[in-house]
């Protein structure tokens, strides 16, 4: 039987809905499943996971595997598992979403000092807090902060979100790996909104890397939003980051080169607007 109220009893009914899932996700409760990756450790739920990835289906179904036995998974922080991809993916199959969350850069002092995010939902092993975070100004970081420019020294707000392109692939790619339809094409339409503004970005040429590397050649749905990107804005092919990819990634060569080769064909035969 299902439930035929109106549009907006419906609405209230999902609200609610998810407010219960937003519950369990941050407080924990009722918890019969724990996932690890690295520091990171999510009180989460069987119910929850296995009915949205056949990952998590097959780990705890098969009693077989150490997983279903002990109740634990503990990820390897290896391709194509993140400890931030994790962490989104956590949220996501509770709030059918996931925050904007820069890749950590090793030695970029644009980054400088972080602060907590305030959709901070998961627990380290000594059970404090581990926050989402987000870049902030901080004058010590060095000559980056000029008060006549900072955002947040102008209107007292913190810096624009940066570039999350990095951050989609590897969502995508774990996504891949876990088998969760749903949020493959989250990711995938994120990376294509957020790449119209980031396409000239070193976050962009990061993206390029993982994606070529953490899934298989028949996994096309974000490489081609890559080589669309680049086809878009052929002045990359000029970045020396680009020719370096396409000198040591034959599988992105070739993608773009066919991508070329399938432009030159649609205007030779007078096709090309029609099929743009």
């Amino acid at each position: 039987m299902s439930y035929t109220g109106s549009g907006e009893q419906q609405d209230e009914s999902r609200n609610e809905l998810m407010q219960s899932l937003h519950q369990l996700f941050e407080k924990g409760s009722y918890s019969d499943l724990i996932v690890k990756c690295g520091d990171d450790v999510y009180k989460v739920h069987k119910a929850i996971l296995c009915s949205r990835s056949v990952y998590f289906q097959k780990a705890c179904d098969n009693m077989a595997f150490q997983e279903a036995q002990t109740g634990v998974i503990d990820f390897e922080v290896e391709e194509p598992v993140h400890p931030v991809a994790v962490k989104l993916t956590m949220h996501y199959l509770y709030h059918l979403d996931y925050p904007h969350q820069p890749m950590p850069q090793d030695g970029d002092a644009v980054t400088g000092v972080t602060e907590p995010e305030t959709v901070a939902n998961t627990t380290s092993h000594d059970g404090d807090a581990v926050h989402l975070t987000r870049i902030r100004c901080n004058a010590e970081v060095g000559r980056s902060c000029n008060k006549k420019k900072c955002q947040k020294h102008k209107r007292g707000r913190g810096l624009p979100p940066s570039s999350n392109l990095t951050t989609h692939a590897r969502v995508f790619a774990i996504a891949e790996y876990l088998v969760i339809p749903g949020l493959k094409v989250l990711a995938v339409k994120k990376f294509r909104e957020e790449v119209q503004k980031s396409w000239n970005s070193d976050d962009f040429f990061e993206a390029m890397e993982v994606v070529y590397t953490s899934t298989g050649e028949d996994v096309r749905e974000m490489r081609d939003a890559i080589v669309d990107a680049i086809h878009s804005h052929q002045e990359l092919l000029d970045s020396v980051r680009v020719k370096h990819s396409l000198r040591n990634n034959p599988p992105l060569t070739f993608d773009v080169l066919m991508r070329l080769r399938q432009t030159a064909i649609l205007k030779e035969t007078g096709l090309y607007d029609e099929w743009r």
